[in-house]
């Protein structure tokens, strides 16, 4: 039962010295920098900044936890980068090693070659075209295509729109999303 009775804040909070035993209804609460933006068992952390949990069962015992998540760290233009799909593990890579314009890119298990290794040229206005180290092309959308599933390939840089890319974080990750379509 409770061990102390008083107020907190005008609020009668009851204490105990021992949590009763659990029950199965239990809330959760989650709020990141101060602000609550999830009431589910689990969300996914999109944005930098502070994240805490409260759990409260029917007996009305809490737990809270925090954690702290940092951004994705800017790219730097004098550093390379490989490429990997979050959800396959696998490197955008240049097939075959090819130097030539409209070489198509795919993804393979990360060998650590030149073809599979990219830079960052900040463009301006938040848009980057993206570097392959083998052959100093650009990675561009087939044609301009604006279609689901279109081709990624390489090609040398002329300025359009559909070699321009966006990086968006997200947790630990980057959206990389042509500027042109959006996808």
């Amino acid at each position: 039962g409770p061990a102390i009775e008083g107020l907190f804040d005008y609020v009668k909070v009851l204490k105990y010295n021992n949590c009763p035993p659990a029950c199965n209804a239990v809330t959760y609460q989650w709020k990141k920098d101060g602000s609550t933006f999830g009431t589910t068992q689990s969300v996914t952390a999109t944005q930098a900044g502070q994240y805490t949990i409260q759990v409260t069962d029917c007996a009305g015992c809490i737990a809270r936890d925090t954690v702290n998540v940092a951004a994705c760290p800017p790219v730097d233009p004098n550093k390379c980068y490989k490429l990997i799909a979050r959800h396959s593990g696998k490197a955008l890579t240049i097939k075959n090693a090819s130097t030539a314009n409209r070489a198509d890119a795919a993804q393979r298990t990360y060998a650590a070659t030149n073809n599979q290794i990219w830079r960052f040229a900040n463009i301006g206005g938040g848009l980057y075209e993206v570097i392959n180290v083998n052959s100093n092309k650009a990675l561009e959308v087939t044609g301009g295509s604006t279609s689901n599933g279109a081709v990624i390939q390489q090609n040398a840089y002329t300025g359009a729109n559909y070699q321009k890319w966006s990086l968006t974080a997200s947790g630990s990750y980057y959206i990389v999303i042509p500027s042109h379509s959006g996808k």
